[in-house]
């Protein structure tokens, strides 16, 4: 949920009860202090729906009212550029350089020209990027797991690679 939600229905206009005269009896204000706390609790009900909690989740329901209202308890987004190499990515890399049969740089400079390496990379990089970031990809355990998607779906890794990083 977020600052954004919008309220419906009774939720969204106050409620304003009869106003009471000063010589007003105290049988009528009691009435009165019914009649408002009975409204009032109606529209907790709302709001207890309305944020998909059981009536009486006093805790859920603070929980989301802030979540959508304090700043303080709101997630930050990640501020810059988003992260472009991860260790799939590398991954990726690392088992296309491997089809190729090629040396590393040679296979850089093949695969750089290449889709969806060519795109992946951008006019201002090139080979040297691919041969960096074939070097940084250390953990083996997720070139399997690449490796064996792979397999299931009966694609080469240049394919595999194609289909995920598409842009």
């Amino acid at each position: 949920m977020s600052l954004s939600r919008k309220y419906t229905g009774d939720l969204a206009k106050p409620y304003q009860p009869e106003r009471l005269g000063p010589l007003a009896s105290d049988e009528l204000k009691e009435s009165w202090r019914r009649k408002v706390f009975a409204e009032k609790k109606q529209r907790m009900g709302l709001l207890f729906d309305l944020y998909g909690f059981e009536v009486g989740d006093w805790e859920g329901l603070a929980w989301g009212l802030a979540t959508d209202h304090v700043p303080g308890m709101k997630l930050g987004e990640r501020s810059g550029r988003q992260k472009k190499w991860d260790d799939y990515t590398r991954a990726m890399l690392v088992l296309c350089v491997e089809e190729t049969g090629l040396s590393v740089t040679n296979a850089a400079a093949f695969l750089a020209e290449q889709e969806p390496w060519k795109s992946f990379l951008g006019p201002s990089s090139g080979a040297s990027r691919l041969r960096d970031e074939y070097h940084r990809q250390s953990d083996h355990k997720v070139q399997a797991l690449v490796r064996d998607a792979c397999d299931a779906q009966g694609v080469t890794p240049v394919e595999f690679a194609r289909k995920y990083l598409a842009p």
